[in-house]
């Protein structure tokens, strides 16, 4: 699990104080947004960066780029924030972490699935499904390839991983194999 600095929850809660769900995605999307330009926008970034910049400066900055994509003031204000407290290097992990949180209010949810061998389509919407099924509105899958399972998959949502792997069989039994001979 990623960890980030441990400033950004408190920027995302400042950013979101007061606001109802659609109100909180719709200020994540303006936020994503104004970070991507800055940061994606190599002439923009540089500016940002330099120590020849005053914070006066920067903030000029991010107001005529927010200006241009008709950025809440709620926002702009935090891009200000992020300036003054020389916080503009955790704009990256802020942009997933807020996404992330967008996901939870409108209970979107990531599955990453790691199979032996390759899944099939229909596989992948026989697994959405029953995903689906057991209270998850909304999911999204990835997949990926690990030969070392055997047989089977693991499926990490959030911080939850379910392991229906062969090779979590064979750990289990080697670990009841393990617990017996101690026993004995």
């Amino acid at each position: 699990m990623a960890t980030y600095h441990p400033c950004i929850p408190n920027y995302l809660d400042a950013l979101l104080a007061n606001e109802d769900s659609e109100s909180q995605v719709a200020l994540i999307k303006a936020f994503n947004q104004l970070a991507h330009v800055v940061m994606d926008t190599q002439p923009i970034w540089v500016l940002l960066q330099s120590p020849l910049m005053s914070i006066f400066d920067r903030m000029s900055v991010i107001s005529q780029c927010a200006d241009r994509l008709k950025t809440p003031q709620k926002v702009i204000n935090m891009f200000r924030c992020l300036v003054k407290n020389n916080r503009l290097m955790v704009l990256a992990d802020m942009v997933t972490l807020s996404q992330k949180r967008s996901d939870r209010i409108q209970n979107i949810f990531h599955a990453n699935v790691v199979s032996a061998t390759p899944l099939s389509p229909e596989q992948i919407v026989d697994l959405t499904n029953r995903l689906i099924s057991d209270a998850m509105p909304q999911v999204t899958i990835s997949t990926a390839i690990d030969a070392s399972l055997i047989a089977g998959l693991t499926v990490s949502i959030d911080n939850t991983v379910y392991d229906m792997s062969l090779r979590s069989v064979f750990a289990d039994f080697k670990q009841t194999l393990k617990r017996s001979s101690y026993d004995n």
